[in-house]
């Protein structure tokens, strides 16, 4: 009985340091889709909108899932794209506008890249902390 214990003692201590499983995240990045474009409302109340449109795969994982209801988009994808992959906003990345990285150069002091002061248009930068790092 002792040896029993003591066994399931040990595998249940192996368990607790078992590799947690990763996250599954499914992510959907849609260019001009507004609040009322699938039947999932993204509002306290349903549309005349959501019924015009059937998406019952998102429906599905709304209801499964999570479902935000409060988020901010950029008016242009690349600080878009730079936020999905740091976690931050706009902001806080200073990526305003669309990147433009002729040369391959991302410190902001080329000769050929002429932007406006108060646009950051060099994208991530290396040593970002990006969400894949994280996961």
């Amino acid at each position: 009985m002792k040896r029993a214990l003591g066994i399931f003692a040990f595998l249940l201590g192996c368990h607790a340091f078992a590799a947690p499983k990763p996250p599954n995240i499914v992510l959907f990045l849609v260019d001009d889709m507004g609040w009322q474009d699938t039947s999932v409302p993204f509002h306290s109340e349903r549309t005349p909108f959501n019924d015009h449109f059937r998406t019952p795969n998102m429906e599905r994982l709304a209801k499964q899932g999570v479902k935000f209801t409060q988020a901010y988009a950029a008016a242009v994808c690349s600080p878009t794209r730079t936020s999905i992959m740091t976690g931050q906003n706009p902001i806080r990345h200073q990526v305003t506008n669309w990147t433009l990285n002729k040369d391959g150069e991302t410190s902001g002091k080329t000769a050929r890249l002429q932007a406006p002061v108060n646009w950051k248009r060099n994208g991530l930068q290396p040593d970002a902390i990006t969400l894949p790092k994280l996961l």
